[in-house]
């Protein structure tokens, strides 16, 4: 990470720390303590730009707790007891009721010749990709759509506009809100680079003088930052924050699922067993996928009852 920072001098680093890579997590397979885990943040800390940290996996909850906490005070430059104090939660953390996930005597596989050629390989591919400042970003000079009547004497960014507008006024018909989420997130982005530019009205009388263009509109129908917002705001607070995530979730479930059977219906497995006279017999299996659904999930209890399964008990 040495080598990367020095190559790309970025100056932010957003890092995801997701602790599925500790040892005991439930779904994970690495055997990280808590301090090595932390020790990471710690590191790319001392490079001294703005760190954004984010979350991510792991599925022993408690230790999840146990790292996150961690990890914030070594963010915040401060030190933990590492007994927990007594709170509501305090049975979760037994029987040790520490704030350490040590690593387990599971064998480490990766063996130092490995990692070094690891190391090796990366430091060369990165004397083959540009490096700062030749990676930031520039601004792209604008251009200008090709003539039509409808687009004829706009600026390019009116042009791009109209077009995000329509693709949303189309996604909120076919009530997709994924869709119409993108298409606002693409205005917003349109309508701030018209706010950064500077002034910017409504229509298409335009009077141009070699490359410059000058608007001839009253006043009054100028977009304002105000505007901006005011856009920006109403659909966030019609749709929330998740409404996109909860219906990509439910258009998995709904549509995606049976599409991904429906590519591959039939499944066809081959066996070959010894028979009469020492022939070979091959045994083959058809299996077939029809309709999927999903249900809520049960737990079966040693009587036979079921209940149904929620996350915390998962």
């Amino acid at each position: 990470m040495r080598d990367v920072m020095e190559t790309f001098r970025p100056s932010a680093v957003v890092m995801q720390c997701g602790t599925d890579s500790l040892s005991g997590d439930r779904l994970g397979c690495f055997n990280l303590s808590m301090q090595g885990h932390a020790a990471c943040v710690e590191f790319m800390k001392s490079f001294n730009v703005p760190l954004f940290c984010l979350g991510g996996g792991g599925y022993t909850i408690r230790n999840v707790a146990r790292t996150w906490a961690y990890e914030t005070a070594v963010l915040l430059g401060e030190k933990l007891d590492p007994s927990l104090p007594y709170n509501d939660y305090y049975d979760f953390f037994g029987p040790e009721y520490t704030l350490d996930v040590p690593a387990s005597n599971m064998t480490n596989m990766n063996t130092r010749q490995q990692l070094e050629q690891l190391c090796s390989e990366i430091h060369e591919h990165l004397h083959c990709i540009p490096h700062a400042p030749s990676v930031q970003m520039q601004q792209v000079p604008r251009d200008w759509p090709g003539e039509s009547e409808e687009s004829d004497n706009l600026p390019i960014f009116c042009f791009y506009f109209e077009e995000a507008l329509q693709s949303v006024q189309e996604a909120a018909v076919a009530n997709c809100t994924t869709l119409v989420t993108a298409g606002v997130l693409q205005i917003s982005q349109i309508l701030s680079r018209i706010i950064a530019d500077g002034e910017f009205y409504y229509g298409d009388e335009v009077a141009y003088e070699g490359d410059e263009y000058e608007y001839e509109q009253d006043e009054s129908e100028l977009i304002t930052q105000e505007d901006y917002w005011t856009l920006i705001s109403r659909y966030f607070d019609e749709h929330g924050l998740v409404r996109q995530q909860i219906d990509s979730f439910n258009n998995f479930i709904e549509n995606t699922l049976q599409e991904i059977i429906d590519e591959n219906p039939n499944i066809v497995m081959e066996k070959t067993i010894q028979g009469n006279q020492n022939q070979d017999v091959i045994k083959r299996y058809h299996i077939g996928f029809g309709q999927v659904y999903i249900s809520k999930p049960l737990a079966r209890e040693k009587e036979g009852s079921n209940h149904l399964l929620y996350p915390q008990e998962a």
